[in-house]
């Protein structure tokens, strides 16, 4: 429906006044309404319950109902009104409802129908809360032709009943072709830039609580960017407004804690008595940090009245003691320089409008980032068991921390000739350069794509024949693990645990940000797991992966997207491993996508920049995810074809993991392994909505299309082997059972995938 028509349609039947507060399901609706109303018929409210407040003074006045925007987690603030003022019971004023249904509960389980999780309750109630509060509503229609009926009734119940009637409008019932709002320019940071600069001026263990919206979404992002954990962050994903009295509950509660609140001027418009509170709780730690836009940015970019109020002088009126209003990085750290010395500080940061089209959402879910959030003040955060550093600036990351060693030896456990051409050789000599003194270098290179106990041996050897103060590797997995296990081994044999240092050549094995290590006796493979494994930090360096062609590629990243999938179904997943999941596959999978279309185009083999970054930080998540939860099925069976038939691991695991995608994907609750089936199949949707896919036989589709589904002439495969030769262990992590109707599915499924 097009929102000019459903307004008109509303103003024929004497509608004269439309207020309420912007929601992403009617953006096309407000906007319309910011760009076509006059100021006398539109305006935008503080909150929802001040709409209600508006539209009951708008009927006083002249006897005609108003109608009132909001989304449906606006009605808790709109049910004082509505119960105590519109009524039938009380004063009886009629109001026209138009409520965005997020969280709908009818496409919450479709690809692509998803919703935020602090939608899906309210979504789930939305209706519930309309009919115990008595009042009548329906769907509005999104077919224009049947628009008068509906609003016949509606407007017949308003009139005999003088009370309110609600439309709840589902996604995608509007249209709106009208013109974009031309971008404002101006000489203001924007919000993400303010947020960054500002994190790097306040102290290391302040804690953050920021508002709803893009705020936090910018948090968290900068977060990665600056490859900083999230514990010290509260993400405030819903409750509009009310992030500082939530950062001030934390200040009261810990006077030794220093807390800033990232805010929003829509946000503290919609509760401003809050800054009263805040202004006179003598909290010296506690910093307000408004960043004033002017716009509600999350729902439409619709104006609020930001612009137009004087914060500085209205928090100075509420008792602040110290205020501040800037608009660049000076002001900031001017601002910022009496921050927690006194207070409480209010600090209005002017913005501009807007945030970045990629911007994501966080990984993790709101009861882990809670829980994260809470240990970190409780003082009972766990340090992660590995420092790391994503992007090309990881080259002086690595240079400062081998500086920092300052050895006299290093071991450089590399590939062969992926060494040279892949850049990490004039990387080693600009590293050692940098020490500052002279330093030997010790290089090993003697170790197949299976690393055999003979040549671990070999390289221990020649480590331990005049020892060094460092292991530097880099390459790919194979490469990793002969010097994972050179470190195990010096711990295990001398007591002595050396530095390990991990650069990944390839973008696929994890294995930087793993605590085990696979070697082999003749055929029998190893699997070493001991957290001194884990190297102590790991250096993911984008330029280093480019010398990667086509197959490699597609197999190293193969390999590591079937890693996060298998983490995020795993019966031992946590929230913390759905989070690392959750961030390699959206890493990873529009890569995939991208080279999948180009392939099928019959184009030239190419990676951008951005893409080698994609791949080389989602493979270093995924070996985060499979660092907790380990591997499953597909990463079982894969070995075989490995040792056996020569496929390259990444190859040889995505043979079988669209198999293993639709198994798990459709797994019945009857042959499901875990213990908690209602929270697997939960995460089942998450995974399909992740992917984009509804029909788990497009991920075969996708694996065929990269030219990695089917089995080569290998005419006498031998099928028997292939399914004894399997890790119990690893089948027991997937989340369907293995049986042997399920070998036999397999089977065939590899069979009608002969090449």
């Amino acid at each position: 429906m097009d929102s000019n028509f459903f307004i008109d349609s509303l103003i024929g039947r004497g509608v004269d006044f439309f207020t309420g507060v912007p929601d992403s399901l009617l953006k096309g609706l407000c906007s319309y309404m910011e760009e076509s109303l006059p100021e006398r018929m539109h305006r935008t409210a503080a909150s929802e319950g001040g709409a209600m407040a508006m539209a009951a003074g708008h009927f006083l006045s002249c006897g005609r109902p108003a109608m009132v925007y909001m989304q449906n987690s606006g009605i808790g603030n709109a049910v004082n009104p509505l119960l105590s003022l519109l009524d039938p019971k009380v004063y009886s004023i009629p109001a026209l409802l138009v409520i965005g249904l997020r969280g709908d509960p009818d496409t919450s389980r479709k690809v692509g129908g998803t919703d935020e999780p602090q939608h899906v309750t309210q979504g789930r109630l939305t209706v519930p809360l309309l009919d115990t509060m008595g009042i009548l509503w329906e769907y509005l229609p999104s077919d224009e032709k049947d628009l008068p009926a509906a609003l016949e009734r509606a407007f017949s119940h308003m009139e005999k009943t003088s009370s309110p009637y609600a439309f709840v409008v589902k996604k995608g019932t509007f249209s709106f072709a009208g013109k974009k709002a031309a971008a404002v320019k101006e000489n203001l940071l924007s919000r993400e830039e303010a947020i960054e600069e500002i994190l790097s001026l306040i102290p290391e263990d302040t804690a953050i609580v920021s508002t709803t919206g893009m705020t936090s979404r910018e948090l968290y992002e900068l977060r990665e960017k600056r490859c900083e954990t999230h514990e010290k962050d509260f993400l405030t994903v819903g409750s509009m407004g009310h992030a500082s009295q939530i950062a001030l509950g934390i200040a009261l509660s810990s006077p030794e804690r220093k807390v800033l609140c990232l805010d929003g001027d829509g946000a503290v418009i919609m509760h401003m008595g809050a800054l009263a509170i805040e202004g006179t709780s003598g909290c010296g730690n506690f910093v307000h940090v408004l960043l004033n836009n002017g716009a509600h940015d999350s729902v439409g970019g619709q104006p609020t009245v930001g612009r137009k109020v004087d914060f500085p002088g209205v928090a100075s009126s509420c008792g602040y003691p110290l205020v501040r209003s800037v608009e660049d990085r000076e002001g900031l750290k001017e601002a910022f320089a009496g921050a927690f010395t006194e207070g409480p500080v209010f600090i209005e940061v002017k913005v501009r409008k807007g945030a970045r089209k990629d911007l994501g959402r966080p990984s993790a879910s709101p009861k882990f980032n809670k829980q994260r959030f809470m240990d970190f003040l409780m003082d009972k955060t766990v340090p992660s068991p590995q420092k790391f550093f994503i992007g090309e600036e990881a080259r002086e990351d690595l240079k400062e921390r081998l500086a920092s060693l300052s050895p006299s030896r290093v071991f450089v456990v590399h590939g062969g000739k992926s060494y040279s051409s892949s850049g990490a050789e004039a990387l080693v000599k600009e590293t050692v350069s940098s020490v500052g003194k002279e330093v030997t270098v010790v290089d090993f290179s003697g170790f197949s794509p299976n690393p055999q106990l003979s040549e671990i041996e070999a390289a221990y050897s020649l480590f331990a024949s005049d020892p060094c103060d460092v292991i530097l590797t880099l390459g790919g997995g194979s490469c990793m693990d002969t010097a994972k296990m050179v470190r195990h081994l010096r711990l295990e044999r001398d007591g002595v645990m050396v530095p390990l240092l991990a650069v990944p050549t390839t973008a696929g094995t994890g294995a930087e940000a793993t605590r085990f290590a696979v070697y082999y006796d003749g055929d029998r493979k190893i699997s070493v797991d001991f957290p001194d494994v884990l190297p102590d930090e790991a250096f993911v360096i984008p330029s280093l992966m480019s010398s990667q062609g086509e197959y490699l590629t597609l197999c190293s990243g193969l390999d590591a997207f079937a890693q996060a999938c298998e983490s995020f179904w795993n019966v031992h997943s946590t929230d913390e491993s759905v989070e690392y999941a959750t961030k390699a596959i959206k890493d990873i999978f529009p890569v995939l996508r991208r080279l999948s279309s180009s392939k099928k185009a019959g184009e030239e083999f190419s990676m951008s920049p951005e893409e080698r970054l994609r791949m080389g930080r989602g493979a270093y998540w995924a070996g985060r995810a499979i660092n907790i939860t380990r591997t499953t099925a597909p990463h079982a069976f894969g070995y075989f074809l490995t040792t056996h038939y020569g496929y390259p691991h990444g190859n040889a695991v995505a043979m079988t993991f669209p198999f293993f995608f639709s198994l798990n994907t459709d797994c019945p609750e009857d042959s499901y392994l875990g213990v908690d089936y209602p929270s697997f199949k939960d995460r089942m949707f998450r995974l399909r909505d992740l992917t984009g896919m509804e029909d788990p036989s497009d991920m075969e589709k996708l694996v065929v299309s990269l030219g990695m589904g089917t089995l080569r002439h290998e005419e006498n495969f031998d099928y028997a082997g292939f399914l004894k030769a399997v890790n119990p262990a690893r089948l027991s992590n997937n989340p369907a059972r293995v049986d042997e109707a399920v070998g036999e599915r397999l089977v065939s499924y590899l069979k009608n995938h002969m090449a």
